[in-house]
């Protein structure tokens, strides 16, 4: 059974010929972070730069206050899940 996904694109890249190449999917478990956890979308441009380091391994990452577990599904970039920071005490 195929996990189902999500792909968010930005406002330039719906017309632009590039899109395909900037995707970022979530899985379902992370799309649900995304929306309840109010998980900013700076987390996407994150998994979009380190995207030459993913694999099939779960790489994990902070990127602007959100801690980011991604990794590469069929040549694109996978949000498994993401939640904020605690601001330092």
């Amino acid at each position: 059974m195929r996990e189902p996904t999500i792909a968010i694109y930005t406002e330039e890249e719906m017309n632009s010929a590039d899109a395909v190449a900037s995707e970022v999917n979530l899985s379902l478990h992370g799309a649900n972070r995304v929306l309840e956890r109010d998980i900013p979308l700076e987390a996407l441009e994150g998994v979009r730069h380190l995207m030459p380091l993913l694999n099939s391994k779960p790489l994990k990452f902070r990127y602007k206050g959100v801690f980011v577990v991604a990794r590469l599904v069929n040549g694109s970039p996978r949000i498994i899940t993401a939640w904020r920071l605690l601001p330092p005490s």
